[in-house]
This record gives C-alpha cells, sequence and structure tokens, in this order.
C-alpha cells in the first residue's frame, strides 16, 4: 500500500505544482512584455511595478519551496523503486531536474514545470500496472 501512496504522491504533486508553475511562469511572462510593448500611463506604470514586484516575492519563495518538494519527492521514489521496473526510469530523473532547475530563475521554472508535469504523468500511469502486480502477490514488498 505504501508504494501506491508515494506513487500517487508523487505524480499527484509533480502534475499540480508543474501546472501552477508553468501558468505563473505564462502570466509572468504577458505581463512583463505588455508593459513593455505598451505606452502606458504613469499610475498604470506604477500598479504593474506593484503587481510585478508582489509576483516575484511571493512567487519567488513559492517556485523555490515547490522546486525542493520536487527535489526531495524524486529521490525519496528514485530509492523506492530502484529494483522495479514498474515505473518508467526516466520519471525520478525528470521529478529530480525539475527540481533542480526550478531554482533557476525565470525560464528555469518554465522548464521545471514542464519537466514535473512529464515525470509525474509517468508516475500516474505506472500506478495501474502497480495496482495490478500487487493483486498478483500482495506479499511483494513495494
Amino acid at each position: 500500500m505504501k508504494a501506491i501512496n508515494l506513487a500517487k504522491t508523487t505524480g499527484l504533486l509533480s502534475v499540480i505544482s508543474g501546472i501552477i508553475m508553468l501558468l505563473s511562469t505564462i502570466v509572468f511572462w504577458i505581463i512583463v512584455f505588455s508593459s513593455l510593448l505598451e505606452e502606458n500611463s504613469e499610475e498604470l506604470n506604477d500598479t504593474i511595478s506593484t503587481i510585478m514586484g508582489a509576483f516575484l516575492i511571493i512567487g519567488g519563495g513559492t517556485f523555490f519551496f515547490i522546486s525542493v518538494i520536487l527535489f526531495i519527492l524524486g529521490i525519496l521514489s528514485l530509492n523506492y523503486y530502484k529494483n522495479t521496473t514498474l515505473f518508467s526510469p526516466s520519471a525520478p530523473f525528470l521529478i529530480i531536474i525539475g527540481g533542480i532547475i526550478g531554482l533557476i530563475p525565470f525560464i528555469g521554472t518554465l522548464i521545471s514545470s514542464i519537466c514535473a508535469v512529464i515525470g509525474g504523468m509517468q508516475y500516474l500511469i505506472g500506478i495501474k500496472t502497480l495496482k495490478r502486480v500487487q493483486e498478483k502477490d500482495p506479499s511483494l514488498p513495494f
């Protein structure tokens, strides 16, 4: 049962955090480019600056926290499933790489989110195989 819970946790957290990071990075770049392309009033520029500052402070801390969580989950999953062929071998590596690259501001979060979503989806796909294997032989350690 622990194996299924770890796979679900790793898969769901990776996919959800990857989507959050991807969407927030896209919104960040839309705000940056829209503020650069338009000739805005002084009041609007102040509002955009305030939004950007809040986004950088809150988003930076959140991205750091998510990246560390992804890194830890990737290492735990790699250690737990190292002797099995139930999951794609690239899944934990994608999540670990996503956690490391996510620490790089701006562009790193975009690449990190894509790696996290792909690795998480591989874990979620492998849960069916894991359930079938556990139904056939419940004495297996994973």
